[in-house]
C-alpha cells in the first residue's frame, strides 16, 4: 500500500498512470484500489503462490485486515 498525508484529491480520472497500474496488476489476477479523500492511497491486491490453500487464505484475510485497519485510521484522521 502506498499512501500520502497530503490534502486528497476528490475527482480522480485515471490517467497513464493509474491506468496501466490497473492493467498491470490485473494481468496478474489482481485487484487496485485507490481514493483521494485525506491523501491519496493506493491498494494492490496480487495473489501470491502458496504452498498451500490453507497458508494463501490465512494470507490473504490477513491482507484484508490490514487494509481494513490502514483505511480506517485514515477516516479517523479525516474527522480529526
Amino acid at each position: 500500500m502506498v499512501s500520502d498525508n497530503g490534502c486528497g484529491c476528490p475527482d480522480i480520472t485515471e490517467g497513464f498512470g493509474l491506468r496501466h497500474m490497473r492493467e498491470r496488476v490485473e494481468l496478474a489476477g489482481g485487484t487496485l484500489f485507490y481514493q483521494g479523500d485525506f491523501g491519496f492511497t493506493v491498494i494492490v491486491k496480487i495473489p501470491m503462490p502458496s504452498k498451500t490453500i490453507e497458508a494463501s487464505e490465512k494470507s490473504s484475510a490477513d491482507r484484508d485486515v490490514l487494509a481494513e485497519n490502514v483505511m480506517a485510521d485514515k477516516n479517523k484522521e479525516k474527522d480529526l
